[in-house]
């Protein structure tokens, strides 16, 4: 971040889908553990970030452009049980 005094935040920007596929996969990696922790801070102080609807927009696109189904989220990455992301689908 180097001297920046400004907060951090969320890319607007989803990621670029045109990288490579091992690319595409640490970037959902990546993007999962962060969705797992703003749902636990959600969680813990029982408040809701605007920011972790992006995450989840980079995480259907990353699984979308992998060919992912979201119907198989659970069998594939096993984390969020309770999460149905099909409420988030554009």
């Amino acid at each position: 971040m180097g001297n920046s005094k400004d907060w951090p935040r969320a890319n607007v920007q989803p990621p670029d889908l045109n990288n490579p596929k091992e690319v595409l996969q640490a970037l959902l990696s990546i993007e999962w553990s962060r969705l797992e922790t703003a749902t636990r801070i959600e969680e813990e102080r029982n408040i809701v970030f605007p920011e972790t609807t992006i995450i989840i927009r980079d995480i259907q696109k990353l699984m979308g452009a992998l060919g992912l189904p979201l119907e198989e989220k659970e069998d594939i990455f096993g984390i969020f049980p309770n999460l149905d992301l099909d409420d988030f689908a554009p």
